[in-house]
């Protein structure tokens, strides 16, 4: 499916006619993208192997807070608040060419032996970010039906189905 809307992409000629500029944009705007759908697959199916012990607020506790979609609702405004101006503030730093710190651990860039191993990580990536957008998309789905409708269709009450021994089962 992924490679099927890559051709019709190409196909349509979207990124013809573009400068060097604006594809490398197009492309900063893909990996980053790419990054933030990793981090919320891995949101979203870590509260249902793990959660923290203790109160992520004052009377709020990490176990009181819902997986998935519902989890929204539980969220204290503040939270929102605070989530909005830190992801701001983190952009912004990072589209000035300031590093995300102190909010990030600076590593490093990765030393590559040669330019076609550098190549082909930059690939991966781009393949595991668009994959995860997918995956990110079809597990916001699954939930939000299940959600909205208040029942699970076929039997289907658990986010990550295909691990029955996640649940003991």
């Amino acid at each position: 499916m992924l490679i099927l809307l890559f051709t019709l992409y190409r196909r349509l000629g979207l990124s013809k006619g573009i400068d060097q500029e604006t594809f490398d944009y197009y492309r900063a705007s893909e990996v980053k993208h790419g990054r933030v759908a990793q981090l919320a697959v891995l949101g979203y199916i870590v509260p249902e192997i793990f959660r923290f012990p203790g109160e992520i607020a004052p009377g709020v506790s990490f176990a009181s807070i819902p997986n998935g979609v519902a989890a929204i609702s539980a969220i204290p405004s503040l939270g929102w608040i605070q989530i909005f101006f830190l992801i701001g503030y983190i952009d912004f730093r990072l589209s000035s060419g300031l590093s995300a710190a102190p909010f990030a651990f600076d590593f490093g860039v990765k030393e590559f032996p040669d330019a076609a191993s550098k190549a082909k990580a930059e690939a991966q990536e781009i393949a595991h970010g668009r994959l995860a957008l997918v995956a990110i998309l079809e597990l916001l789905r699954h939930d939000s039906q299940n959600y909205i409708s208040g029942t699970a269709y076929d039997g289907l009450d658990k986010l990550i189905t295909g691990l029955p021994f996640l649940y003991g089962n």
